[in-house]
């Protein structure tokens, strides 16, 4: 198996995924491939994470991926833009930000098919996050190109938990759009310790799907499908998820993705975080806070892509600041704003 970088150890532990599972007659032994999956995903030191991408951990409220420019992406390969990373062996130009098909904006995450039927499953991971909030979802848009009954390429949108002390990244859930048109969840474990499943509906060929996945304090998982409830699971891996992953096994078809969002509940401080501006955005020199209910700002940081607080200050209550920004390298950066109501948090893209 390839390394990612100098930091990152071998891939290990996705099943063989058997010629015979893409039959229609042997869709049991799917789902026995696929509790293989699940149980044997465990990381090795550096595996996933090089220093860089465990710097990479933004607190929030609400965060959107949409691939875009004003996002810092360009078209072209994925890997290594905002730290997103290659699962395994994934052929760097199997993974790209693409101008095909699009459910915002301008680009998407394409998983390009080459019908190279790999042993292992090729795809890509998102950065890290570290989630405000107990109770929270993940959304993403995902378009199916193409579909093919026989030869066709089955997609995994996994939430994972990555534990930085024993280095084993867990799957929380998965949501698979199979080969055949239907759609899953596992939903737990039967008597013998085999996972099982939950039916979610069907898709259809160029069309575009919302996939939402809520985390409840609760203990339970609700699954979502173009915004009609379908199921509500009893976590079976915890409901702490930190990590994403779209995995596929690139045979006929392809896939894309889009505004992929992770976020908490509605709450009093995204009341607050709703109330502030910050403009321009993209920024070029000069970028402005400003709030509409007379909220004092008392000291804000600004921290680079690998954690570093690159700009900071202490502020005598004003409800609107200007930080120049222009001797900053062009990136994205977090702003952190402390205010007599609270503290918010902010994400900044540096032209």
């Amino acid at each position: 198996m390839q390394t990612i970088d100098s930091f990152i150890v071998m891939v290990v532990c996705i099943i063989v995924i058997v010629y015979n599972l893409f039959h229609l007659d042997v869709v049991v032994e799917f789902f026995n491939n696929i509790e293989k999956l699940f149980k044997t995903i465990i990381m090795k030191k550096h595996l996933l994470f090089g220093a860089a991408l465990l710097a990479s951990i933004f607190s929030l409220n609400a965060q959107t991926t949409s691939f875009e420019t004003s996002e810092g992406f360009i078209l072209g390969e994925i890997n290594g833009q905002n730290n997103w990373s290659l699962y395994g062996d994934t052929p760097s130009a199997n993974a790209t930000v693409s101008d095909d098909y699009l459910s915002d904006g301008d680009y998407s995450l394409k998983l390009v098919s080459t019908n190279s039927q790999p042993e292992d499953l090729y795809g890509v991971f998102s950065p890290v996050y570290t989630i405000d909030g107990a109770t929270y979802e993940v959304t993403q848009d995902v378009y199916v190109d193409g579909l093919d009954t026989t030869n066709g390429t089955n997609l995994y949108l996994y939430s994972f938990n990555y534990d930085a002390t024993t280095e084993a990244l867990t799957a929380v859930s998965s949501v698979i759009f199979n080969y055949d048109g239907s759609i899953y969840a596992v939903s737990g474990y039967d008597d013998a310790g085999d996972y099982e499943y939950a039916a979610l509906g069907t898709f259809t060929a160029d069309t575009w799907y919302n996939v939402r996945t809520r985390f409840n304090e609760a203990g339970t998982i609700d699954y979502y499908i173009n915004d009609v409830a379908i199921t509500t699971i009893n976590a079976y891996e915890g409901t702490t998820i930190n990590i994403l992953g779209f995995l596929y096994d690139d045979w006929a078809t392809s896939y894309n993705i889009d505004n992929v969002t992770v976020s908490t509940t509605l709450g009093v401080n995204d009341v607050l975080v709703s109330s502030f501006a910050v403009y321009p955005n993209p920024v070029n020199d000069i970028v402005t806070i400003s709030n509409d209910n007379n909220t004092f700002i008392n000291s804000y940081k600004i921290i680079d892509i690998n954690g570093r607080i690159v700009k900071s200050a202490d502020i005598n209550n004003v409800t609107t600041l200007q930080i120049n920004m222009s001797d900053l390298v062009s990136g994205i950066y977090i702003m952190k704003v402390s205010s007599d109501k609270g503290e918010i948090v902010k994400k900044v893209v540096k032209n």
